[in-house]
């Protein structure tokens, strides 16, 4: 019997997604990610494919196209636990915005192009269908002591909600069968000159009243691709990494928090994501993966974001402001190898997280060695019976 004694992205949660899924492993080229760090598995519940890990296809590189969809139907079991939900939220006090979000309806995980189809969807149609796996998930483990045996004998009665939206690894890819959410995380790493010739990457712990993620540690930004002004323009995950590091790193207000109707890309007004206008080619960005979250069926996109003028840092650090997604921010160095190690194998991890954080460090090392000391790590794409 494995004791949970938080219900985030531990060990737990990842083994009984292994097991749940492992009858279906055959059915689909799907593989699940697992980082390997100084010799030591550090599991997650993403599952992507070959062709969409070490990328480095610049954003606006990549084909994407917003079209129209009706919604999903909504099971039974999504209609008897959102109330209990709901009432959960509100009594911790959770920030939960009806706001607009882009739902995923096509992306091939193989071939040499970047193809990706959106549709507008909201977050409250997303957080009470799809949203609620998690739910059920943490609940479940909850109500059977953390016993993962217990939860499989009878998933039908223990699992209603996955059983009906996600029963087989294949049903990740069938996005038009639900409302496909999901965003990015940005490994958004600025030089520092000497004596420290290295990157600070900031690392977050995600405040208690996020919808999502709460306590867990993330890349900053961490973000839902969304819209804003307008979803024609918006639809590239370009504009939502921009966006978000202009609201999460510095602090900026949104639109809707303005009280005015702007630009999509009024952000840029703002000196640090100026910066990103004025400079071409002194900083690289980059989608580095694609995956798919188990969890809850989210689409995650892995970003690296490298300025590489040491003079950002020192000219923008003080701009930098907390937010109230956020618990706390730790600034952490890519010279510091056994920091890295410590934090990705002790650190309660949203799963996406070290998917990006991973993906993004490679990246990195590749683009800038001299600047970068990690410690032994590496990708394994594995199929569950190798867990």
């Amino acid at each position: 019997m494995v004791k949970v004694k938080t219900f985030a992205y531990d060990a737990a949660i990842c083994r009984v997604l292994i097991e749940y899924y492992s009858r279906s492993r055959k059915i689909t080229d799907l593989e699940r990610y697992r980082a390997v760090v100084a010799g030591n598995n550090k599991e997650t519940t993403i599952f992507t494919a070959p062709e969409r890990t070490a990328l480095r296809t610049p954003p606006s590189q990549a084909d994407f196209k917003l079209e129209v969809a009706d919604g999903p139907a909504v099971p039974a079991a999504v209609r008897n636990l959102a109330p209990t939900v709901i009432a959960r939220l509100g009594k911790l006090e959770v920030r939960v915005t009806d706001d607009p979000i882009f739902r995923l309806m096509s992306a091939p995980l193989s071939g040499p192009n970047l193809s990706f189809r959106f549709a507008r969807s909201s977050f409250y149609e997303y957080r009470f269908t799809a949203g609620l796996l998690e739910d059920e998930l943490n609940d479940s483990l909850a109500s059977h002591d953390g016993n993962i045996h217990a939860i499989l004998k009878d998933p039908a009665n223990t699992l209603p909600i996955r059983e009906a939206i996600l029963p087989e690894i294949s049903s990740l890819t069938q996005y038009s069968g639900r409302i496909c959410g999901g965003g990015l995380g940005v490994v958004f790493a600025m030089a520092r000159g000497k004596p420290h010739n290295d990157f600070i990457i900031p690392i977050q712990t995600r405040s208690a009243k996020v919808a999502d993620g709460q306590g867990r540690l993330s890349v900053l930004p961490k973000a839902w691709h969304q819209h804003i002004a307008d979803p024609h323009e918006e639809v590239g995950i370009q504009s939502t990494i921009y966006r978000e590091l202009f609201e999460e790193v510095y602090g900026g207000a949104g639109t809707e928090e303005c009280g005015r109707r702007l630009s999509h890309d009024w952000y840029f007004e703002f000196p640090p994501l100026k910066y990103f206008r004025d400079h071409e080619g002194a900083f690289k960005n980059e989608i580095v993966a694609f995956g798919l979250n188990a969890v809850n069926g989210n689409y995650e996109f892995a970003i690296l974001l490298a300025v590489i003028d040491t003079w950002y840092w020192s000219t923008f650090k003080p701009q930098m402001k907390p937010m109230w997604e956020f618990a706390q921010i730790e600034p952490v160095s890519t010279k510091d190898p056994h920091r890295i190690a410590d934090l990705l194998l002790k650190g309660n991890w949203a799963p996406e997280s070290v998917f990006s954080l991973v993906e993004g460090l490679i990246r990195l090392h590749k683009i800038e060695p001299e600047r970068v000391d990690l410690p032994d790590l590496r990708r394994e794409l594995v199929s569950d019976d190798a867990s």
